[in-house]
């Protein structure tokens, strides 16, 4: 039992204390989520300037091509799941292809300072998560 008493205020006033703390755990685990994914994207954007600005000129381009035409991401899970969740599936593939381009910009936007983006970062690993969350439930589809 120690100090506190198990019913009443002292109780909730320990489970405020105990929520605060897993709160700022889930946000440290948003931001982690978040930076890891805009490192990878921003290796490949250095890696994808650093061929440009040595002469690249079928990856420039290529770059060109992607972004007058819209550029696909390469995903396209309509063609993989039911028939019943293509609709379904499609939204995926747009989703993908907007998180795609979200963090291309913010990336371009912010480079090195995304790490003070707290709030930009935050939503970028909700967006993250809610894919995550779709791809998931779109493999799990089982058609009886």
């Amino acid at each position: 039992m120690g100090f506190m008493a198990e019913t009443g205020l002292e109780r909730v006033l320990r489970d405020l204390r105990i929520f605060r703390i897993f709160e700022g755990a889930n946000d440290v685990m948003r931001l982690f989520v978040a930076l890891t994914g805009a490192q990878y994207a921003g290796k490949h954007l250095q890696q994808v300037a650093n061929e440009i600005k040595s002469g690249g000129i079928s990856t420039l381009l290529g770059q060109v091509v992607k972004r007058a035409t819209g550029g696909s991401t390469g995903s396209n899970f309509a063609a993989v799941v039911d028939p019943a969740l293509t609709e379904s599936a499609s939204q995926l593939d747009a989703c993908i292809k907007e998180f795609g381009k979200t963090i291309e910009s913010l990336l371009m936007k912010y480079r090195k300072k995304i790490i003070d983006r707290q709030y930009e970062m935050i939503r970028v690993a909700d967006a993250a998560i809610d894919i995550y969350c779709m791809i998931a439930t779109l493999s799990r589809w089982v058609v009886d």
